[in-house]
């Protein structure tokens, strides 16, 4: 979603890929034109616990948040192994006072949480990748583990809000008139990275 310079761009070709995989799921039923309708997260979970859809790609957090007995979840499957996954989120922290009486207090907030042992608490329960590399002793018993291990090896960090503002919205009109049969891949993927100049 970034180039070189750090400026929102589309890869035409990559996207192009995507929107094909989107295309043919929609051809085989994994991905009906009406899911082009579904606005927030709930609204997709929904339709997937009816049984409406068979398969759904959501953060992982949602699948925690909605996940119930009977539901597996998998990682998506990277072109190469070199690859990493993209728009994985965790924990971010800032603390800003001006109050020097409370600076102190302050420190000793952050140092809690970034304690190794309480951010893998906290990031077990919230469901959000851990942070750093190493034993992440919340996650031992979790049915995921090996999955949040595999891809919090490989994990490149959401964009910041300005290029995700420009790029994402594209990428999701794209997906929408693929899916309801509005457009090719190839054009669909032109318009958008065209949208961006």
């Amino acid at each position: 979603m970034t180039n070189d310079q750090g400026q929102a761009y589309l890869d035409q070709l990559k996207l192009t890929d995507t929107l094909n995989f989107f295309l043919t799921g929609g051809q085989n039923g994994a991905f009906p034109p009406s899911i082009a309708q579904l606005v927030d997260t709930a609204q997709v979970w929904q339709r997937f616990n009816e049984g409406t859809m068979s398969i759904i790609v959501t953060p992982f957090s949602s699948y925690r948040h909605y996940q119930e007995p009977g539901i597996s979840v998998r990682s998506l499957p990277l072109q190469s192994p070199d690859n990493g996954y993209p728009l994985v989120s965790t924990w971010n922290l800032v603390l800003l006072e001006d109050k020097a009486e409370l600076q102190g207090e302050a420190v000793k907030f952050a140092e809690y949480l970034v304690d190794a042992a309480i951010n893998d608490t906290l990031s077990v329960n919230a469901g959000y990748f851990p942070v750093r590399n190493n034993d992440h002793p919340a996650w031992a018993e979790d049915p995921q583990k090996d999955i949040v291990t595999d891809i919090a090896e490989r994990a490149i960090l959401v964009p910041n809000n300005y290029i995700s503002g420009k790029v994402v919205p594209l990428i999701n009109t794209a997906v929408s008139q693929v899916i309801r049969n509005q457009m090719s891949p190839e054009d669909a993927a032109k318009d958008a990275a065209a949208a961006l100049n």
